[in-house]
């Protein structure tokens, strides 16, 4: 291969290593949007996807020297709710997948709308995105502590 060639080849590479990561930001993974339009219809595996990918923007810690930060964060969030989306504790009133009480959710959503404007969640802690996103960035930012890890 002459000199000219691969220079070549390099920069046709470059060019489409370019043009793959601006696409990048247009995907789910941009913005760990997993969940179907309708509400109530999230499933398991949407919820996993999306704590996995808010664990990759915001990484979290493992209180469990056994687990990734990862499986601590799909262990909690299945201790919490079973990754139901519209679980409620019937004592508490905590709600969705990290069950976070609803006394507190107006401001913990207010304050992550306001740190990520361009995410746009949702108002519900019943969002199981909202909910899962908010979760993992209270963690990422001050740890486990409200969910006793």
């Amino acid at each position: 291969m002459s000199r000219r060639t691969f220079v070549g080849a390099l920069v046709a590479v470059a060019i489409l290593a370019s043009s793959i990561i601006p696409a990048y930001a247009n995907t789910r993974w941009d913005k760990c949007k997993f969940q179907t339009l309708e509400a109530g219809f999230w499933t398991v595996h949407e919820v996993k996807l999306t704590i996995k990918c808010a664990v990759l923007h915001w990484p979290v810690t493992s209180s469990n020297p056994l687990m990734t930060p990862l499986e601590y964060a799909l262990h909690i969030a299945y201790r919490e709710s079973r990754y139901q989306w519209d679980a409620t504790n019937s004592s508490s009133g905590a709600c969705g997948i990290f069950q976070h009480l609803p006394q507190y959710w107006p401001i913990r959503q207010n304050n992550f709308d306001i740190a990520y404007p361009k995410w746009r969640i949702a108002e519900s802690c019943y969002d199981a995105r909202a909910n899962i996103v908010v979760a993992i960035w209270m963690v990422h930012n001050g740890g486990w502590g409200p969910w006793g890890g």
